[in-house]
């Protein structure tokens, strides 16, 4: 039988690239999580949430160590004003590194990249009150690319898109680990909902029948 659990999720855009920051939390306990806080425009405005719901961080988690999805951390630990642990896979701390100089490149700002605190990997737990999140490794997009798993829903940062899929032709990425990742995403059951990195939230379902990404023939 299912454990009936009060599980929210928000979402605040930001960056020039619109990376979708997720707030996570369970009301009955107000234990939280902040996924991928990309960039520090906007993230005054993440803090006040956090502020007037009397939010317990857990930690924040980057899906992966692009640039647009962990340059908002530093400004995100000051504004809080609490120990809240950076994670991320150890197979990105080298973009984790080079993020500030990838920023200055794509778009001509230079932003101080976080230090991780600590590592995340397969079959790590996130337990937030009564909900659990399952830490899948899904290489492709990036070789530490990570999934955050849950009863019906699932963040898949740049794995998979509503109608598209992560980027490989980018340093580090790979074609087939991609595929690889996206095959075990799609065993979830059909009305889990996706949470992607950008874009509108999707279903497994949804993408099984429209995503030009999926064979067909599955």
């Amino acid at each position: 039988m299912r454990e009936e659990t009060d599980l929210r999720v928000e979402v605040f855009p930001l960056g020039p690239l619109m990376t979708n920051c997720y707030l996570v939390y369970e009301t009955t306990t107000s234990s939280s999580i902040i996924i991928d806080p990309g960039w520090p425009d906007g993230i005054e405005k993440l803090a006040q949430r956090v502020r007037k719901l009397n939010l317990n961080i857990k930690a924040i988690i980057a899906t992966h160590g692009h640039f647009d999805h962990i340059l908002g951390v530093n400004k995100l630990k000051l504004e809080l004003g609490r120990e809240a642990p950076f994670l991320i896979h150890s197979s990105d701390e080298i973009l984790v590194k080079t993020a500030g100089e990838m920023s200055r490149e794509v778009l001509g700002v230079y932003i101080e990249p976080p230090e991780p605190d600590d590592n995340i990997d397969e079959g790590d737990t996130i337990e937030l009150g009564g909900s659990r999140l399952i830490v899948w490794h899904t290489p492709g997009h990036s070789p530490g690319s990570i999934c955050l798993i849950g009863d019906e829903i699932a963040f898949t940062g740049d794995l998979i898109f509503r109608g598209s899929v992560g980027r490989t032709d980018i340093p580090l990425g790979s074609w087939k680990k991609l595929l690889e990742s996206l095959e075990r995403i799609l065993r979830l059951p059909d009305n889990t909902v996706l949470y992607p990195g950008h874009g509108e939230p999707t279903t497994i379902e949804y993408e099984k029948r429209i995503n030009p990404f999926i064979p067909r023939n599955r």
